[in-house]
């Protein structure tokens, strides 16, 4: 995890999955983090075996990373999700539960 300029954390790492459906499965889950900004998958490689690597990108903003916030949080506030601040993605895959659709559209 690296801090940006603008004070946001930036989180990356890769991941393997099991073929492009499990991609669209963690990319699901992944868009129901709400510590995850602008959650994004790139980089796909298949693998002989059917194995596609992939890299993970996504911001996290600071006040979410605050013991006091997370005290100030109910159950009920962390099952909701608006979604109006988010920003599209710039490029490669959305984090989003429609990635299954945009992954069969791709093959």
């Amino acid at each position: 995890m690296t801090r940006e300029p603008d004070g946001k954390f930036k989180f990356v790492m890769g991941g393997e999955a099991k073929g492009f459906v499990g991609i669209a499965l963690q990319a699901a889950e992944f868009a129901g983090v709400k510590l995850f900004v602008e959650p994004l998958l790139t980089d796909f490689a298949l693998d002989q075996k059917g194995n596609v690597s992939f890299n993970f990108t996504a911001g996290i903003e600071p006040a979410s990373l605050l013991y006091a916030n997370a005290l100030a949080s109910t159950p009920e506030e962390s099952s909701e999700d608006s979604g109006a601040d988010a920003a599209p993605p710039q490029e490669g895959l959305p984090a989003d539960p429609k990635s299954l659709e945009l992954l069969e559209e791709r093959l």
